[in-house]
């Protein structure tokens, strides 16, 4: 709460933004905490279409990956899974 409302903060935090190594240091955070779990999911469900990783992986980054992969069911036909 203390630091939502330090407008010296926030403008660090923008600046920091344009820099080359906050922009690698969130990369690989996304890498590691949510691209490598999806890429994971898709290669164990058999998943090889690029809406499929996108699907999957903003479930992960949600936190609703779990529950949504519970309700789809298991993968018979990936388009329809998808547009499910």
């Amino acid at each position: 709460d203390t630091l939502a409302s330090d407008e010296r903060f926030k403008q660090a935090l923008k600046e920091a933004a344009t820099r080359k190594e906050m922009r690698e240091a969130q990369d690989a955070v996304a890498t590691e905490r949510y691209m490598s779990k999806a890429l994971s999911e898709c290669k164990a469900m058999g998943l090889t279409l690029p809406l499929s990783l996108a699907v999957v992986y903003d479930s992960v980054v949600h936190g609703s990956w779990l529950s949504l992969s519970g309700h789809l069911g298991p993968v018979r036909d990936e388009k329809t899974w998808i547009k499910r």
